[in-house]
Parts: structure tokens; C-alpha cells; sequence
């Protein structure tokens, strides 16, 4: 589906946040992975790969799709384990490791109607010690209702992976959940409460 991209070159966090709302896709990262770093202006009609592909250009980082509408985004020379954007790679742990929060995460919202993913964007921050216990959550943007916010840090404070994160993995991670949008595949499609 090509969409109308208006992104001016910014810093690269504000770009993603930008990119996600009009894509609707959701992305990980490491937040120290993004510092310092600026986007590729895109200005235009594109596909959202392609989008992404420009917006990304000459950072040194690609884009790895852990499901249809999730990706994370990590250095351009490291070994990831889905496929990433114009790349076919093999497995590695720091991949693996946020493939597994996107899945925790994505069946922790999911099976609660309360936080389910629908009409709201929310930006978060999630710590996880060696054993896969998120040691602390914190909001970055509001979900738009306070309750929903209480509830959604209540879970995500009590959310458990089944490994930690590999040493190479820099926190905190930063998780951002899109709104919704027509043409979109249900963020809940396939989970299974």
C-alpha cells in the first residue's frame, strides 16, 4: 500500500515516532542505539518499506520485521534473525531476545480487553534483568486514559520473558504500539489467550 510520507530530517527517534503513525506499524529499540543519530528527510508517496528504507539511509542501521506490522530497528552489520529490509540473515540472541518481548508483550495486551491494541498510540520504556523480569516500566506518551495507563504499567511491571536480554542489549528498550488503522492486520490476529 503506498502512503504520503512528510518527514523532514530529525532526529532519528522523532522520525520513527513519525514514521510509525502514518505506516501503523510498531517498533522496538534500543534507546541508545537511536542517540545522536538524524534521519534521512522522506517526502512523498511510498510503499512503508521503502518509507523506511530512506528514512534509515546512511545511519548504519536496518530495519528487522519480528512480525507483519512490528519491527525493530538495530546496526546495519549485526546478524539478525528475521528478515530484515533488502537483507536475509541468520539468527542471533539479541534478535531472538526482542522477538520474545514482542511476543510477551503483544499476549500480555492482547488478552486483556482493558490495554487491548485498538484506537490508542502508546510509548513505552521497559529494563529486564538476566532472568527475563522487567525490573521497571515507564510511559513515554500517555495512552490517552489514565486508568488504561495504571493498568498497562501495572502488567507490564509484573511481565516476565523466558530468558533476559543478551549482554549486548542496551537499556533501557523502548516499545512503541501504533493505533489501529484501516488496511492494517489486527495487532491481535493469532494471540491466543
Amino acid at each position: 500500500m503506498v502512503l504520503s510520507f512528510d518527514i523532514p530530517r530529525q532526529d532519528l527517534t522523532g522520525a520513527l515516532e513519525q514514521y510509525g503513525e502514518t505506516s501503523g506499524r510498531s517498533l522496538l529499540y534500543e534507546s541508545a542505539l537511536l542517540e545522536g543519530r538524524l534521519s534521512t528527510a522522506i517526502h512523498g508517496r511510498f510503499d512503508a518499506d521503502e518509507a523506511l528504507r530512506r528514512l534509515l539511509a546512511g545511519t548504519g542501521l536496518i530495519a528487522e520485521y519480528t512480525s507483519a506490522d512490528t519491527f525493530i530497528v538495530r546496526r546495519a552489520g549485526e546478524r539478525g534473525g528475521r528478515q530484515a529490509i533488502g537483507n536475509h540473515e541468520a539468527p542471533s540472541s539479541r534478535a531472538a531476545f526482542f522477538a520474545r518481548l514482542q511476543r510477551r508483550l503483544s499476549w500480555m495486551m492482547c488478552t486483556r480487553r482493558e490495554i487491548r491494541p485498538g484506537d490508542y498510540r502508546v510509548a513505552m520504556q521497559l529494563w529486564v534483568d538476566a532472568s527475563g523480569q522487567v525490573l521497571q516500566a515507564r510511559l513515554l506518551a500517555s495512552s490517552g486514559e489514565r486508568e488504561r495507563d495504571q493498568v498497562l504499567l501495572r502488567h507490564l511491571r509484573a511481565l516476565r520473558l523466558e530468558t533476559g536480554p543478551p549482554p549486548s542489549v542496551t537499556q533501557p528498550v523502548t516499545v512503541v504500539v501504533e493505533p489501529a488503522s484501516a488496511g492494517r492486520v489486527d495487532a491481535c490476529a493469532g494471540v491466543r489467550g
